[in-house]
């Protein structure tokens, strides 16, 4: 109910604008939400279709988000021109292609004026134009079905120098006769025309160019093979973006270009994972475009809602049973770093702690024991469905016998106890189901000096022996290092 309260207390809050926006199918249907959640089988029947509206539209919701000048976004981007353009562009192509517009048709529309003409904004708007000329000039004119020239008539440019080095001197001349008509500046004429004798460079962005224009045109027998294809057209296409970044600035200006220009890929894949009702894999690509715009501020905190909440309502919209969905709702509510992450991650690298009981067995006896360990973890899911996790764990200390000492008595004042005593360096193999933070562990650890603790002071061993032990423990991770 807490991660519930939590979820309706932010998409609630009157200035964020953004969030009602954004989920408004959501909003209307949690503000319900009270103490009858615990019954949440058929409420969320209900809920998972309000996140499923909101994700099909979110294109278009986050298009108005960015070009409002009342929402935490909108009211950044009108300071900071850098993140602006960039993320104009993005919202453009995702709300173009999500109402089926052909990416040819948008990318002629897609233009920015940028005021500052040496900033990284006026950088990204070359490169775009750039990108722009060229898909004009690669149109179709008896354009019926085809909205690009065939892949053959692309082959026949980059296989012949001659033919090339016209096109190109072509093409910057028209950039320049039509700049006003199609909102060209006299830097892409510029552009283009320093560059014309770089064939080898113009040669590969063609072919980049013939690459997506191979599976833009429909082609398949369903209507799924048909819309897997045209996306794969248009990412193969937008990644030419990558190669016209060179062309601009600095080598440092190109390489923060092509990060952004990496956006706008995702914006596509985006929308190819809504239309195909991926949800958990377009709220991703989703928050990794959002998080990765350098918002900060009020505006930070719609990015990291979004990506905090957006997964979660994208996993659940993609729920095919009330067990998964229930399995949703326990991940996300558990506290941060929960046991769960260890079955739900593919690898995992943390600071681990066990607690339980177990058995062990040495050179001189074999008896049961507290088995309290600490160290590094490397963690695995190897199973499709997540089912089982799999640990790696090597110790450095075990808590033992502190541990046990507190279960009989959680009061006294223990006498002093220095790391040396505690020092138990071992490795354990580690395995636990989904559903339970109960660990079987195995492995082979070298027993700490310090014995027992008792009101009246500490037992330590002379010696420390190395020792095969099982025990199953409750895993309490520390902290997590990577997640993956």
């Amino acid at each position: 109910i807490s991660f519930f309260n939590g979820f309706k207390a932010q998409i609630s809050k009157e200035k964020y604008l953004d969030y009602q926006i954004l989920f408004a199918n959501t909003y209307e249907e949690i503000k319900l939400v009270d103490e009858k959640v615990y019954d949440f089988q058929p409420y969320m029947q209900t809920l998972k279709k309000k996140f499923k509206d909101d994700l099909d539209t979110v294109a278009i919701s986050f298009q108005k988000i960015v070009k409002s000048e009342s929402t935490q976004i909108g009211k950044f981007l009108k300071k900071t021109e850098n993140v602006k353009i960039p993320l104009y562009a993005v919202v453009d192509l995702a709300a173009g292609l999500d109402k089926n517009e052909h990416i040819g048709s948008i990318l002629e529309n897609m233009y920015y004026e940028v005021q500052d003409t040496l900033s990284q904004a006026a950088n990204f708007r070359k490169s775009l134009d750039l990108f722009r000329v060229f898909s004009l000039a690669l149109r179709n004119i008896n354009y019926t079905e085809d909205y690009y020239v065939s892949p053959d008539k692309i082959d026949s440019l980059t296989e012949k120098k001659d033919f090339l080095r016209v096109f190109m001197g072509l093409t910057a001349a028209v950039s320049k006769q039509q700049g006003n008509e199609i909102k060209f500046t006299s830097d892409t004429y510029n552009l283009l025309n320093s560059k014309a004798n770089e064939i080898f460079t113009f040669k590969n962005v063609l072919k980049s160019y013939r690459d997506g224009v191979i599976f833009l045109n429909p082609k398949g027998n369903s209507d799924s093979i048909r819309l897997r294809n045209y996306f794969k057209g248009c990412t193969k296409l937008l990644s030419t973006l990558t190669l016209l970044c060179d062309f601009v600035g600095k080598k440092k200006d190109a390489n923060e270009l092509k990060s952004l220009m990496l956006s706008i890929i995702k914006g596509s894949e985006m929308i190819s994972s809504l239309k195909s009702k991926e949800y958990t894999r377009a709220v991703n690509l989703f928050s990794s475009i959002v998080l990765n715009s350098e918002l900060n501020g009020k505006s930070g905190k719609v990015a990291r809602f979004i990506g905090k909440y957006g997964v979660f309502m994208g996993q659940i919209a993609d729920a095919k049973t009330s067990e998964q969905v229930q399995e949703t709702l326990e991940y996300f509510a558990a506290p941060v770093g929960s046991w769960r992450d260890k079955s739900r991650d593919k690898f995992s690298m943390a600071i681990d702690s066990y607690v339980g009981l177990g058995l062990r067995s040495g050179p001189d006896s074999t008896r049961t024991f507290v088995s309290t360990p600490v160290g590094l973890s490397f963690n695995f899911s190897p199973l499709k469905n997540n089912s089982i996790g799999l640990s790696l764990l090597t110790s450095f200390i075990d808590l033992g016998a502190i541990t046990s000492f507190r279960f009989k008595d959680n009061s006294s004042t223990l006498a002093p106890i220095y790391l040396k005593q505690i020092v138990s360096p071992g490795a354990f193999l580690s395995v636990h189901h989904k559903r339970t933070p109960v660990f079987l562990n195995i492995g082979y650890q070298k027993s700490s000096s310090l014995n027992s603790i008792n009101s009246n002071g500490n037992s330590n061993q002379l010696t420390s022996n190395w020792r095969l032990s099982g025990s199953l423990n409750v895993n309490i991770p520390i902290t997590y290092i990577i997640k993956r």
